[in-house]
């Protein structure tokens, strides 16, 4: 069954304007599954994109399971925040009360040793550090799952054998590779420069000069 597009002469002179930067995903997947009947529209359609053709800059549009995969990459990112503002909570409540573990890394198996051996004299403020305590690890454990998740979709993507390919690269794990590849896409793009992979390695968590997460 055919569906007809009719374009006024104003949307025909705003293609001349109109870059596949700026484009909508979702109107580039409709336009592409349309057929066209034969009334004159395709023909103005294509002369006004040759016209303006000079103009555009060839950018790789990413298919429904590459989308869904990063809005499930992007649920991680938002989980891993939850994390640490958990965290930041519960320190935050610990040096108010002159609470500071003063070797080794925080959230590293000695400092939850030592988080288990803190008490507080007053009731309620032993009940708001256990609150805080719980909330950590009902946040890690969330992270866990979703990550979990990801790796179990992970054999039927078909960005798999790219995944594969960066765990080469010295400090690239897996979970880190699949970030990587949900948020680049295409790798052969040639606007992709050394320093753009050099920042998004330096996101990676672990990275020693790590500035957001991914």
């Amino acid at each position: 069954m055919s569906r007809s597009l009719t374009l006024p002469s104003s949307a025909a002179l705003a293609f001349e304007n109109f870059t596949v930067q700026r484009a909508s995903r979702s109107f580039w997947r409709s336009l592409a599954g349309l057929s066209f009947q034969a009334s004159g529209t395709l023909p103005a359609l294509m002369s006004a994109f040759s016209a303006s053709l000079f103009r555009l800059t060839p950018v790789w549009v990413p298919d429904t399971d590459h989308e869904a995969m990063r809005d499930l990459i992007r649920l991680r990112s938002v989980v891993r925040q939850v994390v640490t503002r958990a965290r930041q909570h519960l320190q935050g409540f610990l040096l108010r009360h002159g609470h500071k573990h003063e070797r080794g890394t925080a959230w590293r198996m000695a400092y939850r040793r030592w988080l288990s051996t803190l008490a507080f004299e007053h009731p309620a403020q032993q009940i708001a550090f256990q609150d805080y305590v719980d909330a950590v690890m009902h946040a890690e454990r969330r992270l866990q799952q979703v990550e979990e998740q990801i790796l179990s979709l992970l054999p039927e993507w078909n960005q798999r054998p790219v995944v594969d390919a960066l765990q080469a690269m010295r400090g690239i794990a897996l979970i880190n590779a699949v970030v990587l590849v949900a948020e680049v896409g295409d790798f052969k793009n040639p606007n992709i420069s050394l320093g753009d992979m050099r920042r998004w390695r330096r996101a990676m968590p672990g990275s020693p000069r790590q500035h957001y997460e991914p």
